[in-house]
């Protein structure tokens, strides 16, 4: 990791921070690798640790500093401030893997939901190959028996009007399905992006 990388990693654990302090901590950090140089960057990364947990350091002390100060109004921006620090501690071991988890599961349901639709759709395609095959021998059983030539007929017909009607059924959901999911991404987005 290099010296920018390490920084704007740091600068985006620190965005629950006013900004002020997020400039006063960046500008502290990044004087700090200066000093340091290319040559001792390595080093003071090894020794600083983490940038979540440099971050983490920073907010509690930031959590101290405002629960210190008698003169403001406490109770509400300490509540909060005390808040920000749990979460920060708490979130920082859950939040990766918990979001690689989510992703696993809405992958796995697309996946799930694609295999449904794939498989009622290879259903229709029987049910079509079944009725134009049955078509063909009742044509040829209308030389021989054709009694039972058109009671063959009638079954070839009904397979051939399902397979068609669930082919179109299921053609007609996946453009469902993919409106649904595409508007349901729309709004989360939307929604991110009216929080900013």
């Amino acid at each position: 990791m290099t010296a920018a990388e390490y920084l704007y990693e740091l600068r985006k654990r620190l965005k629950k921070l006013p900004p002020q302090e997020i400039d006063l901590a960046m500008g502290y950090y990044e004087e700090y690798f200066a000093e340091a140089g290319s040559v001792g960057e390595e080093d003071l990364i090894n020794r600083l640790g983490t940038p979540a947990q440099v971050a983490s350091a920073i907010i509690s002390e930031f959590a101290m500093k405002d629960m210190s100060s008698e003169g403001e109004a406490q109770s509400g921006s300490s509540i909060k401030t005390m808040w920000i620090v749990i979460i920060a501690v708490l979130a920082s071991p859950i939040a990766i893997p918990l979001a690689i988890a989510l992703l696993c599961v809405v992958f796995s349901l697309l996946i799930a939901l694609l295999a449904i639709f794939l498989a009622l759709f290879v259903v229709a395609l029987i049910l079509v190959t079944e009725g134009v095959v049955t078509i063909g021998i009742s044509i040829i059983g209308f030389f021989t028996a054709p009694v039972e030539a058109i009671a063959i007929m009638g079954s070839a017909l009904i397979f051939l009007s399902l397979g068609a009607a669930l082919g179109i059924g299921v053609i007609k959901l996946c453009q469902l399905t993919v409106k649904g999911i595409t508007w349901i991404f729309a709004k989360i987005l939307e929604r991110k992006g009216g929080q900013k």
